[in-house]
């Protein structure tokens, strides 16, 4: 299982005890480290525009993309594992719908309130996904 983590990475103890939880439920799991150890410490909503910019900009789609390529070649031909599943959360979230595309090499996928989704990304989804949304019932 490919883990993606929120912003604040697989430092965040949370983050590595949901990962260890996985482990225990059976999944060998391989938890990228997205930020290239500096995750942020501070809640993207908490930012201010000039410092989410900045953040943003550290993370780029194509950096992590290149992180995660990284951990899934190592599932793929390190543990010889054939059917990847990968689990996002938040940031992570996005791209764990990136990897869902079809040719990527992950199997299924789950996402919890992905962010900074885009729609390109959403059609490109070629294998089965899940989502988590909390949202306002009007």
């Amino acid at each position: 299982m490919l883990y993606l983590t929120d912003i604040f990475g697989i430092q965040l103890l949370e983050n590595r005890l949901l990962a260890d939880s996985f482990g225990r439920a059976g999944y060998f799991v391989v938890a990228p480290d997205l930020f290239n150890g500096t995750p942020s410490t501070v809640d993207l909503n908490d930012m201010t525009p000039a410092q989410k910019e900045v953040f943003l900009a550290s993370a780029t789609p194509e950096q992590t993309d290149a992180l995660i390529s990284v951990g899934l070649d190592y599932l793929q031909t390190v543990k010889n594992i054939s059917k990847v599943a990968t689990t996002g959360y938040c940031f992570g979230g996005r791209f764990a719908f990136r990897w869902l595309a079809e040719g990527t090499g992950v199997s299924v996928g789950f996402a919890a309130h992905p962010s900074n989704l885009q729609n390109s990304e959403i059609v490109a989804i070629k294998n089965p996904v899940a989502i988590a949304h909390a949202g306002e019932f009007q």
